[in-house]
């Protein structure tokens, strides 16, 4: 399952824009995707790419946020949305921010293929703000899709679709929110 969703309210949307590209947001560099552990990590056939472990900048909006109170204020209508419109019958397991910067030639580039996890639960790929820098999803090890980011979308499919996303070489920035949602008990 791969859902383009276009329908997020634009109070919401503003809201969230607002929130993440400001600065009160503590934001955590990290040298690689997938941290020390390459777990989640797939191999894919594909020759418009070149894969690249590419930095980005990390925050972990639920369940280990540090500005927890703001995060809950801005984020969670997002997140109650997405339960009420499409997963009345699951809950939000993780919600992190990556945010990644205008890299000169970075459209000939692709981050690591990975998945968020196992079968059973669903990832929502939140746009913050409208960028270039694709997500591409692969099915069979070939890529099926590719997503550009606008605000106000995402893409909900099951997180252990293999996927990877691209750095902006035209914008100065591309910020998305990763939401994983799982069965509930």
């Amino acid at each position: 399952m791969l859902r383009i969703i276009d329908n997020v309210p634009g109070n919401i949307a503003d809201s969230v824009e607002q929130w993440i590209t400001g600065t009160k947001i503590p934001w955590f560099y990290f040298n690689h995707t997938l941290g020390i552990d390459p777990k989640g990590q797939v191999q894919v056939h594909q020759d418009k790419y070149v894969v690249k472990d590419l930095p980005r900048f990390t925050h972990y909006f639920y369940p280990n946020s540090t500005s927890r109170q703001q995060d809950e204020k801005y984020v969670l209508p997002l997140t109650g949305w997405l339960q009420k419109e499409f997963l009345p019958d699951y809950r939000v397991l993780r919600v992190m921010g990556n945010l990644t910067t205008q890299m000169p030639e970075a459209s000939k580039y692709l981050n690591l293929p990975h998945i968020d996890s196992d079968g059973t639960k669903f990832t929502f790929l939140y746009y913050v703000n409208s960028s270039d820098g694709n997500t591409v999803f692969f099915q069979n090890s070939l890529i099926h899709k590719e997503v550009e980011p606008v605000k106000g979308t995402g893409v909900l499919f099951s997180s252990n679709t293999p996927h990877a996303g691209q750095v902006p070489s035209i914008n100065k920035t591309r910020y998305v929110i990763n939401i994983i949602f799982g069965k509930r008990d």
